[in-house]
């Protein structure tokens, strides 16, 4: 099971091909199914595609999926596919969202990569992380962590010290934090009532 996310007075979690839903306010719980699969075949991150999905929620206020998938057809590149949640009336239906693909062989150097791993998705600035692998399961280590923002379909390499982001399964403990900028330079400052 996936971390929880919070939208709209509930917090959800992803369960293979369950989303479940609990109310804050009432603790009233939901499940609904998750498709299994969309538009591409599953990219598998160590044989497990749970481990290549995450929820999180887009600007707009809706619940989504991120997912890392293979495009059909052609060489089956890499992409990244997000799947969002219709809010309203029951039951809660998810739809593909096309205009939010965006395809890795353009921005990554996929040479010699046979692995996209998803390690962590921002929601307030839609940044995705990836590690790239050159084995399927991981036998080997990582090359390299990215940051790629989802909007702008701009991809930077994650700088790390030398030997820490390419050991092996290093960047599976990768956990994803954001704040924003007035609470990082208070979280600099010295601690005054010390």
């Amino acid at each position: 099971m996936t971390g929880g996310v919070a939208v709209r007075g509930a917090v959800f979690w992803l369960s293979r091909n369950v989303v479940l839903g609990v109310r804050v306010d009432t603790l009233e719980a939901t499940s609904e199914t998750f498709p299994w699969k969309w538009n591409s075949r599953l990219c598998f991150c160590l044989g497990n595609p749970v481990e290549n999905r995450r929820l999180a929620v887009l600007p707009d206020g809706r619940l989504c999926a991120v997912q890392v998938g293979r495009r059909r057809g052609g060489s089956g590149s890499p992409v990244i596919n997000v799947l969002c949640r219709s809010h309203g009336k029951a039951p809660a239906k998810w739809a593909w969202e096309k205009q939010l693909d965006v395809e890795l062989q353009r921005l990554l150097p996929l040479d010699n990569v046979n692995r996209v791993c998803l390690r962590g998705v921002m929601e307030k600035s839609g940044v995705v992380f990836l590690a790239t692998g050159a084995d399927m399961y991981a036998q080997q280590p990582d090359l390299a962590l990215y940051a790629l923002h989802l909007q702008k379909k701009e991809v930077r390499l994650v700088p790390a010290p030398p030997g820490r982001c390419c050991a092996r399964r290093s960047s599976w403990s990768f956990f994803g934090y954001e704040m924003d900028r007035g609470a990082y330079l208070t979280s600099l400052s010295p601690d005054t009532n010390a």
